[in-house]
């Protein structure tokens, strides 16, 4: 099992790498922006270059991750012209960097839905011009087609033809629109009928790509991955030049402890009780001592032993990531419970296919993946990890993006799609999200509540990334939703002397703390697999009693932790804290 997560696995981290990837420039303090949040563009900072004695963002020259390569040719999107206030448009970088100042001066996440009309505009231009408008009547359950039709009048009588209406989702309540004329959209947003406004912003993917690289370099070698071919030093230790093209680096303290004759060997579905001659824990412990011991930790060892509870295949977990890779699809076959994989996802190099496929894709985020293997797995390892927790319960791989940081609204889209789709499926009760974004998407969020509001739970990753950059928002979307589960790692207590540290991975990574945050992995400490690791929990318990509904299996789950049994109170950084699965199985025994 692999011990530890690679890379970042939560869009958080997109802070830092627009940050690293702009370390040979420095930061305006942009005081008006921070006095008035709704100026509009004629304020906005100079180009970054252009600015004399501005303070510089994180990272310092004394992060390992201070580039000093040349700058590269602007990316800029395809978008239709929009006519809009008169005033220079920025480019996409200079947007992206005023997003990374709201996000750290305001420690907040990034809103278009509360930008200025401005800036919204200026936005639009490096887009394909889409918005989605979501009504305010949105009822559960219900076709929302009445109040969505007397939004789209609205906006045609206010607009005069100068919007195209693309599609509506009746479920929930909104309508994506091509806006021809962006001198309408203050207008569009006054109207009483309109709840927010999403836009099809993107952050710098070729930037992103060259510090995905970097960064994953930091994780395993202490350096930087130099773009220019030139070695690296950083803190006194040198490497050898490294080339994004042949760049497969593993950290021998992380690097996964499952190879293919192991998972022939190893099998937690085919474990039998009666005839294999050890304990559950024990059997776990000879091919992933990590799980085995996190077993322990949180009393999963006795749930096993004491009530030989292994989960129910009337439970079903949907694991919305990158996919599950082909060869290792036998694997999670042999159980007793049903294992299906679904495609959502649609690359921009195939538009005219209905999604690429189950599988993570060479292709996948310029390659980037494919160049680090245990990040190319990462869906598989939050299967596994759920696996190893409940393995007779039911399972589905949605892949729904190529990288678990959300950058691109192709990968809301798929989101959204297969949140939808697992809500209307009566064998998922829970959904596992290890993937997350500095922006809030309001679409998204329906689509959780839709997900939610089928008497199911959503477990979302706290977030991961560079020492510094939690503290500055702390838990980001969408597990900062009320309606999610936020999870994160701690670090082993055994070795703290019992005290709660947030999990430190690949020896840099951290994974985010704050009053978010529900509950934490004791041993697992990276985010996305404490968010695989809880939701294989949730599935163990509730299948002790399916006929349980979500609110009476949250109340167990916040009984049976730490914190709620010590004070009755959540911690401001590690939520209700960690769960006691013994306890909490007893508790569902007694709803029996």
């Amino acid at each position: 099992m692999i011990k530890y997560l690679i890379g970042m696995v939560f869009p958080l981290v997109i802070i830092s790498l627009v940050a690293c990837s702009d370390s040979q420039h420095t930061a305006t303090s942009d005081q008006h922006s921070a006095n008035n949040p709704s100026q509009s563009l004629d304020s906005l900072p100079q180009p970054l270059e252009q600015i004399e004695g501005a303070r510089q963002v994180i990272p310092s020259e004394n992060s390992p991750c201070h580039q000093k390569t040349a700058n590269s040719a602007e990316h800029t999107a395809e978008s239709k012209q929009l006519s809009s206030p008169s005033f220079q448009m920025p480019s996409s970088s200079h947007i992206t960097q005023h997003i990374h100042n709201r996000v750290t001066q305001h420690r907040q996440l990034f809103d278009w839905n509360e930008a200025d009309s401005a800036l919204v505009c200026q936005a639009l231009q490096h887009t394909p011009g889409f918005i989605t408008i979501g009504t305010r009547a949105v009822i559960q359950d219900k076709n929302l087609v009445y109040p969505l039709t007397e939004l789209k009048n609205d906006i045609e009588l206010l607009t005069n033809g100068g919007v195209e209406f693309s599609s509506q989702n009746e479920r929930l309540g909104t309508l994506r629109i091509l806006l021809h004329d962006c001198t309408y959209l203050m207008a569009i947003r006054g109207l009483s009928l309109v709840d927010f406004i999403d836009i099809e912003y993107q952050i710098d993917s070729h930037r992103v790509t060259r510090q995905a690289l970097s960064q994953q370099s930091v994780a395993n070698t202490g350096t930087c991955l130099s773009t220019t071919g030139n070695s690296a030093n950083v803190d006194g230790i040198k490497s050898d030049a490294i080339s994004s093209k042949d760049t497969v680096i593993i950290d021998t303290d992380i690097k996964d402890s499952i190879n293919d004759n192991q998972l022939s060997q190893f099998n937690p579905g085919l474990y039998d009780p009666e005839t294999s001659g050890m304990s559950y824990d024990e059997f776990v412990k000879t091919f992933d001592p990590v799980t085995a011991n996190f077993f322990i930790r949180h009393n999963l060892h006795q749930v096993y032993n004491q009530y030989q509870y292994f989960g129910s295949n009337s439970i079903g977990v949907a694991v919305l990531d990158n996919g599950v890779t082909p060869d290792e699809v036998e694997y999670f076959e042999q159980g007793d419970g049903f294992f299906k994989f679904e495609g959502y996802f649609r690359p921009i190099i195939r538009p005219f296919i209905d999604n690429d496929g189950p599988h993570p894709q060479l292709y996948d985020f310029f390659g980037v993946p494919a160049l680090l293997p245990l990040m190319f797995r990462h869906g598989t390892r939050q299967i596994i990890q759920i696996y190893h927790i409940a393995p007779h319960i039911n399972m589905n791989s949605a892949r729904v993006l190529p990288f678990p940081a959300i950058i691109s609204r192709i990968q809301y889209r798929a989101v959204i799609e297969a949140l939808m789709a697992m809500a209307d499926d009566d064998t998922i009760r829970i959904a596992s999200l290890s993937f997350g974004s500095i922006f809030v998407h309001h679409e998204m969020k329906r689509a959780i509540d839709y997900f939610i509001g089928q008497n199911k739970i959503a477990v979302a990753a706290a977030g991961s990334s560079l020492p510094g950059i939690w503290q500055l928002i702390g838990v980001g979307f969408p597990a900062n939703l009320p309606t999610t589960i936020s999870a994160t790692g701690i670090q082993d207590t055994e070795l703290s002397n019992g005290e709660f540290k947030l999990g430190r991975f690949s020896g840099i990574f951290i994974s985010h703390g704050g009053p978010e945050n529900d509950f934490v992995t004791d041993g697992i400490p990276a985010s996305s697999e404490s968010t695989s690791t809880v939701a294989g929990m949730i599935a163990l318990l509730w299948s002790i009693n399916p006929s349980l509904n979500r609110d009476e299996v949250m109340d167990i789950l916040v009984k049976s932790s730490n914190f709620y049994r010590e004070s009755g109170e959540k911690h401001p950084i590690f939520g209700w804290g960690k769960i006691d699965m013994l306890i909490a199985a007893e508790l569902a025994r007694e709803t029996l």
